[in-house]
């Protein structure tokens, strides 16, 4: 794929529906569209690669929906191997196509919350954080333009071991400032969250 673009790899460690990888898919669409420029349209398929092979000469493209096969090939891997092989493949060889530092893992929670891992690779020891399909391309963009996982919102959600959604993620950048029925109102669980 040397087409320019720079895709987030997503990584199967088990059997995961097709109906989850569509709905990742989905999501992925869906920011897009929401930070789109009007002159610079990028589509899912630029962005996100659901990896099926170990063979990475043999991708082709990115990924779209519907996805009609539930991806093998790193079925049983831990985190751990998958970014070992990672690193071997994609990053030491500077693969074309492909963002070099991140990528998402979807695993048995996947499934059941809609959720995924985001590991970030430029930093050692390993370390990820589990975000909703809603906000993973977000994390891998800026993970991708080179803040490290611990900086700022993604650092604060590492070390809470808590689930970034989209919600909790607009919570945390405005301090836990949020409007409801015309009212300024504080959560304080939010408050001071980006500080830890």
């Amino acid at each position: 794929m040397d087409d320019g673009k720079e895709r987030c790899p997503v990584f199967c460690i088990t059997d995961i529906p097709t109906s989850a990888l569509d709905l990742l898919l989905q999501c992925t669409e869906e920011y897009l569209e929401e930070y789109r420029i009007p002159d610079y349209k990028l589509h899912t398929p630029d962005r996100i690669v659901i990896m099926d092979t170990k063979d990475v000469s043999s991708i082709s493209r990115g990924s779209s929906v519907p996805v009609s096969l539930s991806p093998a090939a790193f079925v049983g891997m831990t985190v751990q191997e998958i970014r070992d092989w990672f690193d071997t493949n994609i990053t030491q060889t500077g693969r074309e196509g492909f963002m070099h530092h991140c990528f998402l893992v979807l695993d048995a929670q996947s499934v059941t919350d809609e959720s995924c891992l985001f590991v970030c690779t430029q930093d050692a020891p390993l370390q990820s954080l589990r975000c909703d399909f809603d906000v993973a391309l977000q994390n891998a963009v800026v993970c991708n333009d080179g803040q490290s996982i611990e900086e700022g919102a993604m650092g604060s959600f590492m070390r809470s071991e808590m689930i970034m959604t989209k919600a909790n993620l607009k919570l945390a950048m405005n301090g836990g400032v949020y409007m409801e029925g015309g009212e300024v109102k504080v959560d304080q669980a939010w408050k001071d969250f980006l500080n830890w």
